[in-house]
């Protein structure tokens, strides 16, 4: 490991290039296992710290839920009435409840220094869907999308960089991203963005590449 990763160190000995000469076609699959090794930490990171991403408001109705007499609507409640046979109907009441399974996304948005990174997420479904990225500087006041300015960056044009491995790219607007993965294992890395600014990301499943909505649904702020 440490020769492999000694070969693919730049000149500056800072970073690792799969196209670096004493690395490039001298390893079986190299390219793929070098981005895994780079960015095993931040994918670690964002596992631990990924929140859920929709309230299950029935989580805990198991152990915050009390039994009352037949009479009783809601508050006030009579705690002489919380019998075993309030908590038994309880219970009845809360196995008769629909079970909900959580939809993982089929990628997963992710911040590093100066930009961001999206990829597949390993066994999620529907990972050759395509997927719309919104960029733009987050703002003290007012929508930062809505007062996004070309002169802030154009995705296409330098310092913005880009690298796409196992997905299309197409740029439909300055700030406005659509990856089409060709490959489960697809990874998008931009950067380039400055470093003293809040990048603000939207991204969601596009089944089309119109217009950009004015007032998504869903939105991954970072």
């Amino acid at each position: 490991m440490t020769a492999f990763l000694g070969d693919a160190e730049n000149p500056a000995h800072t970073e690792w290039h799969e196209e670096s000469s004493h690395f490039k076609g001298k390893y079986l699959n190299g390219p793929a296992t070098l981005r895994f090794i780079r960015n095993t930490v931040p994918d670690l990171c964002q596992m631990l710290t990924e929140a859920a991403e929709e309230e299950d408001p029935e989580l805990l109705l198991d152990v915050f839920s009390v039994g009352t007499l037949h009479d009783q609507t809601g508050l006030p409640l009579d705690f002489a009435s919380m019998t075993t046979l309030g908590f038994s109907a309880g219970r009845d009441r809360l196995s008769k409840l629909p079970v909900r399974t959580k939809q993982e996304k089929a990628f997963r948005l992710t911040r590093r220094a100066g930009g961001f990174r999206i990829a597949g997420r390993r066994n999620a479904g529907d990972r050759r869907s395509r997927i719309e990225v919104l960029v733009a500087y987050d703002r003290r006041n007012g929508s930062p999308l809505r007062k996004y300015s070309v002169t802030d960056f154009r995705l296409d044009q330098r310092p913005v960089e880009i690298e796409a491995h196992g997905a299309e790219i197409k740029i439909s607007e300055p700030n406005r991203l659509i990856v089409t993965p060709t490959d489960d294992a697809f990874e998008i890395i931009v950067t380039g963005f400055d470093e003293n600014r809040d990048l603000f990301l939207q991204s969601r499943i596009c089944h089309d590449a119109g217009p950009v909505r004015k007032d998504p649904e869903q939105v991954v702020s970072e």
